[in-house]
């Protein structure tokens, strides 16, 4: 019996330790942290974008994530994270389209960028805002 329990224990330990590897690795939302550099609202100022850096330290390249926040509930949510990425341009095209580096999406249709699932990714820096920091 006791041996039963300490397998169930072991295996709902692994399984809560999987979910959340696998949220933090593989989901766009576990990205986090970084310093803001960045913040664009939309024009009709609906919509903030803020652009985060993430310092890869010695062993690993820059890379960016960009959060939308939506002006009158508050909610946040992460778009866009790329690698390597220092302060990509952000231009809104429209009230519900924005440009960041080299890729569009579409804030109505909820679209969003990882380059981790992008088959196509080069290890290009996109466009950036100059050298200085737009806040």
């Amino acid at each position: 019996m006791v041996q039963i329990m300490l397998f169930s224990i072991f295996s709902i330990g692994l399984t809560c330790l999987m979910v959340y590897v696998a949220w933090n690795v593989l989901t766009l939302q576990g990205v986090t942290g970084g310093e803001l550099v960045n913040s664009t609202p939309s024009p009709n100022g609906d919509y903030l974008i803020h652009t985060f850096f993430r310092d890869g330290g010695v062993e690993t390249a820059h890379s960016v994530r960009c959060e939308l926040v939506n002006v009158n509930t508050n909610e946040s949510k992460n778009i866009y994270f790329n690698f390597p990425d220092y302060n990509p341009f952000v231009e809104w095209l429209d009230q519900d389209l924005v440009k960041i580096g080299n890729k569009t999406l579409s804030i109505a249709e909820g679209e969003t960028y990882d380059w981790r699932r992008d088959h196509g990714w080069s290890k290009e820096v996109p466009r950036q805002w100059t050298n200085e920091v737009k806040i």
